[in-house]
C-alpha cells in the first residue's frame, strides 16, 4: 500500500488579505542607524549619523516628545571623527556610545554620560580608544562592547563594565582586533556577538559566544564563514526560547545558514532556508519575529527589506523600499522602522515609518508534514528560469506535476513519470509561481521565479 505523506496544508491559504501599511512617523530623521526605548519612562530615542548632517535641526541622539525628534544634550562632541551609535539608560543616566570624540573636557571619546541637571554630556574617568558598538545592562552592571582594546591604561579586548565608579574587562578571550557588534541576554548567559576570534577551546570559531558572570561559555563552534570574507553578526533576538543571531554572514557551521540562524541552546540551525543577503535588525512583534535590512528574498519568497518568521515559515509584508532597513523597534504597540529609504510603496516617507492600516497580499512560504525528508531529494533548476525548467529527484519517482501562479490558480499539468523530468516555461510572465509535484511517497511543493 503506497503510503502518502500530505504536505501541503493549507496552500493558498497564506494569501491573506490585511489591513496593513506604511506611514511616517512623525518628521523622521536621515541617518538613523539605532532606537531605544526606555520602557520606565516609555521615552523613545534614536541614535545615529545625523550630526549636523544635511542641515539637520535635530542632531543625534533625541528622543521622540509624541509629535517631534528633540535634541538630547549640548552638542559638543566633534562630528569629524564619527558619530553617536548607541544609547542606554544605566541607574537613571543616559549613557551614548559610538565614534566621536569631545570637544571640551577628557576623557570624552567615544562614550559619554548625559548631566540630568545641566542637560550637557559629562565624561567618564576613562574612554575606551576605539568606538562603542553596543550598551547592555547584565547582573546590575553596564556592559560595553566594540572595537576598543584599551580602556585608558587597562587592556580591554573589545568589552568593557562598568560598575560605579568601577571600571573592569574580561579576560583576553576576545583577541586580536575584537567587534562586539551587539550583545543579549538568552538562558542567564549574556551572548557577545560581532566578529572577534574567541580561543576558548581549539576548535571554537568565533563571533559569537556566551558569559555567566565568571566565564565564557561556549554555543558549540561559534559560527563562521568559512571564505574569505568575515562573518558580522549585527542584531540578536530571543524568540520561542531560541536564540537568533542575524548579520552579514554565511555560516558555514550551519546548513542554509545565510544571514540568519538561531540556537536552542545546544545546536544551531537554519531559519527557512536563510535569507540572501543583509539581516540588519531582529525584533518580535505581534508573536512574530521580524527580520529588516537591504534584501529580497526570505527562505525562497520575494520579500523586499522586511519579513516575518511565525516559528516554521517566512512571510513577506508586500511592501516595496527605494532604500535599505537599519533597525526596528516597539513603541506603543506599533512597530517602527528606520533607515536610508525615502519611498515606500511609491509614498514619499522621510526615513522613519510604522505599520499601520491599508491593505496588502502577505506572501507566506508552504508549510507541511514532514515535507523536508522528500523536499531535500528534489532540486529544480534554473531558478530563475527563462525556459525550461528542471526537475530531479535523487530518490523518489515523480508522478504528475503542476504550476500554478501566486493567486492559486493552476497553469499547466502534464503527467511526468521517472526521476528527470521537464517543463516549458517560455510562455510564463516574469513573476513567482509553484511547482506542485507528485511523488511515489508524497507531495511537494517547489517555488521557482521566471524572469
Amino acid at each position: 500500500m503506497k503510503t502518502y505523506t500530505t504536505i501541503i496544508l493549507l496552500l493558498f491559504s497564506f494569501f491573506e488579505l490585511h489591513s496593513q501599511h506604511w506611514q511616517q512617523f512623525g518628521n523622521g530623521v536621515p541617518g538613523c542607524d539605532n532606537f531605544y526605548l526606555d520602557s520606565t519612562s516609555n521615552t523613545l530615542y534614536a541614535t545615529g549619523k545625523f550630526v549636523n548632517q544635511n542641515g539637520d535641526t535635530v542632531i543625534s541622539p533625541a528622543y521622540w516628545d509624541g509629535q517631534n525628534w528633540i535634541t538630547v544634550g549640548n552638542f559638543d562632541f566633534g562630528i569629524t571623527g564619527g558619530f553617536p551609535y548607541k544609547l542606554i539608560i544605566y541607574d537613571s543616566i543616559l549613557y551614548v556610545g559610538g565614534n566621536f570624540f569631545k570637544l571640551y573636557g577628557a576623557p570624552g571619546d567615544n562614550l559619554l554620560k548625559l548631566n540630568n541637571l545641566s542637560n550637557s554630556w559629562d565624561t567618564l574617568s576613562i574612554s575606551p580608544n576605539l568606538s562603542v558598538r553596543s550598551l547592555y545592562e547584565y547582573h546590575q552592571d553596564l556592559f560595553i562592547g566594540g572595537r576598543f582594546t584599551m580602556l585608558g591604561i587597562l587592556l580591554s579586548f573589545g568589552v568593557a563594565i562598568h560598575s560605579p565608579p568601577y571600571w573592569s574587562s574580561i579576560p583576553q578571550v576576545l583577541s586580536g582586533m575584537p567587534w562586539v557588534e551587539t550583545m543579549k541576554e538568552y538562558n542567564g548567559l549574556l551572548i557577545f556577538a560581532g566578529l572577534f576570534p574567541a580561543y576558548i577551546s581549539p576548535n571554537y570559531k568565533g563571533s559569537i559566544v556566551g558569559w555567566n558572570g565568571f566565564n565564557f561559555v561556549p554555543l558549540d563552534k561559534g559560527l563562521y564563514d568559512g571564505s574569505s570574507n568575515d562573518p558580522l553578526i549585527v542584531d540578536l533576538e530571543v524568540y520561542n526560547n531560541k536564540l537568533y543571531a542575524g548579520g552579514m554572514f554565511n555560516a558555514s557551521n550551519v546548513y542554509n545558514g545565510n544571514r540568519i540562524v538561531c540556537w536552542d541552546g545546544q545546536v544551531w540551525s537554519e531559519v527557512g532556508g536563510g535569507i540572501n543577503y543583509d539581516v540588519r535588525s531582529l525584533q518580535v512583534y505581534n508573536g512574530e519575529l521580524y527580520a529588516a535590512g537591504s534584501f529580497s528574498f526570505a527562505g525562497n519568497i520575494p520579500a523586499q527589506n522586511i519579513a516575518k518568521w511565525d516559528g516554521s515559515k517566512w512571510c513577506s509584508l508586500g511592501s516595496t523600499f527605494n532604500g535599505s532597513i537599519k533597525d526596528m523597534c516597539v513603541y506603543n504597540n506599533e512597530l517602527i522602522i528606520s533607515g536610508f529609504f525615502t519611498q515606500i510603496d511609491g509614498q514619499p516617507i522621510n526615513h522613519i515609518a510604522k505599520w499601520i492600516g491599508g491593505n496588502y497580499t502577505d506572501s507566506c512560504q508552504v508549510v507541511g508534514i514532514d515535507d523536508f525528508a522528500i523536499d531535500k531529494h528534489i532540486s529544480i533548476y534554473p531558478s530563475p528560469v527563462n525556459n525550461i525548467l528542471n526537475i530531479k529527484s535523487e530518490k523518489y519517482t515523480i508522478e504528475n506535476a503542476s504550476i500554478s501562479d501566486v493567486a492559486g490558480k493552476i497553469i499547466l499539468t502534464q503527467k511526468k513519470r521517472g526521476t528527470n523530468v521537464s517543463f516549458n516555461v517560455s510562455f510564463l510572465p516574469q513573476g513567482l509561481y509553484f511547482l506542485l509535484l507528485e511523488t511515489s511517497e508524497g507531495i511537494i511543493v517547489k517555488k521557482f521565479v521566471k524572469e
